[in-house]
């Protein structure tokens, strides 16, 4: 088991075109099983362009002892969700994800800005 702290980035991508995706970059240390970062992404309402949203956000991943999900993991914070031209304006809503990963950070997940929540698949991507 690995027990120094290391930086992993997820995408987050649906399998629908048009809908909202998302960036995860998390710490992660595995001693403690603690995850803590930061998520970016797009929240898309068809072929408009939405608004974008950022969050701080912690959580923990657990081990499953499972082959093939290896690892199930959840983080939730607080999001800024802005608005593009010409209505600008913002506001503060609940941010959370949770996912079930293999060794290679690759799995499925879902996250949700607000009330709305979004079903993905996500991989590792260099940081």
């Amino acid at each position: 088991m690995q027990t120094d702290q290391y930086l992993v980035r997820l995408d987050f991508r649906p399998e629908d075109v048009g809908v909202s995706s998302m960036t995860l970059q998390l710490a992660v240390d595995p001693a403690r099983g603690a995850l803590s970062g930061r998520a970016e992404g797009t929240i898309r309402e068809g072929k408009v362009q939405g608004p974008r949203f950022s969050a701080d956000a912690s959580g923990n991943v657990y081990s499953t002892g499972l082959t093939s999900a290896t690892k199930v993991a959840g983080v939730e914070g607080q999001a800024i969700v802005c608005f593009p031209p010409p209505d600008i304006r913002f506001y503060l809503t609940s941010f959370k994800a949770s996912f079930v990963i293999d060794d290679d950070w690759k799995g499925v997940g879902t996250f949700s800005v607000g009330k709305d929540s979004y079903d993905c698949h996500l991989s590792k991507t260099e940081c």
